[in-house]
């Protein structure tokens, strides 16, 4: 086909999502070691070997899924894993490339968590109790998730299909979404629980603004994470397929999962890079103040 969604997605399928998929691994490349000793250059070194493995993986079975979505669409469903190939940022990101910022920029020692400098302190507050998160926003959560479900399940209530081909691509359409939605119900509470727990270390002295930082970089994250694959990636591939099993016309919902997945796609990306940013201004802060509380500490009595 050579239709104007057709080239759409094959465009974004080739160039987006590799692209995406190998963000992690040259942020980390282009990342400058700080202050680092012996043992943490190898743990670097050596995790960064292993996001290399896990990013050649990822562009593996991309490219596997693209190739077989030539021949075998499978009603649309092959193509649709193909451009959706991008979400492996996340873990690639999240799970493997940002404990090698962290430990880069002197956020973490040799053993990944602890912070480098002598003297550590945390706060004594339950975090896993600080969530921005409310019991209303796992209801919308829901409530997206419910309503794709029906959208697409009603089709079953409307015209008869005008062949199996048809009725088979519809429940395959209806299975993927399906799967889709309880693998983000499976995986983002506990994405979000991990955020919570991850090591904040503050100054000896403990300064608020420190710890301020910290609360709002917290909130960012889990917030920015819940709406992107919480409700937007849910109603934009919800849509998709309901336009696809309603009309039967796939270039609509080629173009509407192609601009969708692009905008959720590129927010995602420039998300994980501003927070990891972000992460690494507090750290500088923290040096500061170590530095300055150093210095006072080693001044004439």
């Amino acid at each position: 086909m050579n239709d104007p969604a057709s080239v759409l997605g094959n465009l974004f399928t080739l160039i987006f999502v590799p692209l995406m998929l190998l963000m992690p691994l040259l942020v980390v490349l282009f990342v400058r070691t700080r202050d680092a000793t012996p043992a943490a250059h190898a743990l670097i070194r050596a995790r960064t070997i292993v996001l290399l493995l896990a990013t050649l993986t990822a562009v593996t079975l991309w490219f596997g899924s693209f190739l077989l979505s030539r021949q075998y669409p499978l009603g649309g469903v092959l193509p649709w894993v193909a451009r959706m190939g991008w979400m492996m940022f996340f873990p690639l990101w999240f799970v493997l490339a940002t404990p090698i910022l962290r430990a880069k920029t002197g956020m973490a020692d040799e053993s990944g968590f602890r912070p480098s400098d002598s003297v550590r302190i945390a706060g004594l507050v339950n975090r896993a109790r600080k969530s921005p998160l409310r019991r209303s926003h796992w209801w919308m959560f829901a409530l997206a998730a419910i309503a794709g479900l029906a959208a697409i399940s009603a089709r079953a209530l409307g015209a008869p299909f005008e062949n199996d081909g048809l009725q088979r691509a519809w429940l395959m359409q209806l299975a993927g979404y399906a799967s889709q939605v309880l693998l983000i119900a499976a995986i983002l509470p506990w994405v979000l629980r991990r955020m919570l727990l991850e090591p904040e270390p503050l100054d000896a002295a403990g300064n608020p603004d420190l710890a301020q930082m910290y609360d709002s970089l917290r909130d960012a994250k889990i917030l920015g994470l819940f709406w992107m694959l919480g409700i937007a990636m849910p109603l934009v591939f919800a849509t998709a397929f309901s336009v696809m099993c309603w009309t039967g016309i796939g270039e609509y919902a080629a173009w509407i999962g192609a601009i969708g997945g692009s905008c959720i796609g590129i927010a995602g990306a420039g998300f994980g890079v501003v927070m990891g940013m972000r992460r690494m201004r507090i750290a500088e802060f923290k040096r500061d103040l170590d530095r300055q509380a150093r210095a006072n500490s080693s001044g004439p009595s």
